[in-house]
């Protein structure tokens, strides 16, 4: 029986198991509770280095740890040269990296590499060393979002490089048009699109070309799969922006109880307000109540109005807990669903503030363009026999938002086919939605 290797039973590879977690167990216990004796003694030295490395190493989401080397790194930053410090964010980048490839969704670990991009390029170490450049960490991003394209951390990170590295919006744009091309369902990569073109046109003009590219790329990715919601969630975001976009400022002012319109164009509120709700609450105006135009800014007293008791409570409340946000629906004349907008708070100026993203030409969206977008959807509709929720769905907001009255019974029959035949499933949100835009619209 010589040279023959011993077979052992299942209980003894069992025992033999438990015997190796228990030793490893021992070892993670001590080691760990060495590196908070060192925290609470504010030990910053190689040894807790090398003993939160091999912790990481087997656990990359112990926060505390990754804290406890940004308090080394910074206490090592009065003593070292540049040259051993650079060596010091290398070996931290190359530990992030085997961290990540253990867990690629490890919030610490990609804070700690953000952390020390940002800590290494303040002293232009990025220059020096490519493993500390921006541009070089847009491969670490590519690697890991090849491994995974939906990781949202990576994509945040992705996001972070380019803002705080200053690169290249219009390439990010493009490297989305790649992702989105080569998966239409991938909505981290619609969503982070809409984040690129937020900062580039924000309070700028998105011209027709713009507009019209964003409409195609849309009307691609959905009639390659009409029942897929990334393209159809990043179509309601894109026109949503465009629709409020009419809107440049609003601003509420808590403590003298005013509010305040800034319009992209001659817009008369008198004329063309139907009604105006704070967090759902309907601001019932005076038959006399008339709102002040001064310069270019519309004002209105909230004092003169019926329901002013209401209003004072809801004021109040905000203005003493500091409420982050507000929503103000306003239904303008021309018909369609109203608009919903969302204030934050300005805690320096303590006003509720709104600024649109982007300028547009006209009060009304490029009726060519958008009307084509609309054939399309309407045509893609017919192609499915009108089976498509999302198809219907869409296809009732883009109506809404053209042209209400126009298309005011086409947009009811979608809605009861949805909640009849459709999605009857939803049948109370469709026939509630009707009778918002019936209520709306009187």
């Amino acid at each position: 029986m010589h040279g023959r290797l011993k077979v052992r039973s299942t209980q003894e590879q069992e025992e033999r198991k438990r015997l190796e977690r228990e030793k490893k167990l021992k070892a993670y216990k001590f080691a760990m509770s060495e590196c908070l004796t060192r925290i609470k003694n504010k030990d910053y030295d190689q040894v807790g280095l090398k003993i939160s490395e091999e912790l990481l190493a087997a656990n990359p989401d112990i926060q505390t740890l990754w804290n406890f080397r940004k308090n080394i790194i910074e206490s090592f930053e009065k003593s070292l040269n540049d040259d051993d410090l650079i060596k010091q964010f290398t070996s931290e980048m190359n530990l992030t990296e085997i961290c990540l490839k253990k867990n690629p969704k490890s919030y610490g670990t990609w804070y700690h590499r953000q952390w020390c991009l940002l800590r290494s390029n303040s002293k232009n170490f990025g220059e020096k060393t490519q493993q500390l450049n921006w541009k070089n960490e847009l491969g670490l991003c590519s690697m890991f979002l090849d491994l995974d394209e939906r990781n949202f951390h990576c994509w945040r990170h992705r996001f972070f490089v380019v803002r705080h590295g200053n690169l290249s919006k219009k390439d990010e744009l493009e490297f989305t048009y790649e992702k989105i091309s080569s998966n239409f369902s991938n909505y981290s990569s619609w969503h982070y699109r809409s984040k690129l073109i937020e900062e580039l046109y924000y309070q700028n003009l998105i011209d027709n070309d713009i507009f019209e590219k964003e409409l195609n790329l849309i009307e691609n990715a959905i009639f390659t799969d009409p029942n897929d919601q990334s393209a159809w969630i990043y179509q309601k975001w894109f026109l949503l922006e465009h629709q409020q976009s009419f809107i440049k400022e609003l601003i509420l002012d808590c403590s003298s109880k005013k509010l305040s319109f800034k319009f992209a164009k001659d817009f008369d509120l008198n004329q063309n307000l139907k009604f105006v709700k704070l967090n759902n609450l309907d601001l019932k105006l005076e038959e006399n109540f008339k709102w002040n135009f001064e310069g270019d800014i519309w004002n209105g007293n909230l004092n003169n109005i019926i329901n002013r008791e209401d209003v004072d409570k809801l004021l109040r409340n905000l203005y003493e807990f500091k409420e982050t946000k507000i929503k103000v629906e306003i239904m303008l004349n021309d018909g369609g669903f109203s608009n919903q907008i969302l204030l934050d708070l300005n805690f320096e100026s303590n006003l509720y503030e709104f600024k649109s993203k982007f300028q547009i030409h006209d009060l009304k969206l490029d009726s060519e363009i958008l009307n084509k977008h609309l054939t399309n959807i309407l045509e893609l509709n017919q192609f499915e026999k009108e089976t498509s929720k999302w198809c219907l769905l869409k296809s009732i907001e883009l109506m809404c938002l053209i042209d209400y009255v126009k298309y005011k019974d086409k947009i009811f029959y979608f809605l009861d086919k949805l909640a009849s035949d459709i999605d009857s499933f939803r049948k109370n949100y469709y026939l509630d939605l009707k009778q918002k835009l019936i209520a709306n619209n009187q």
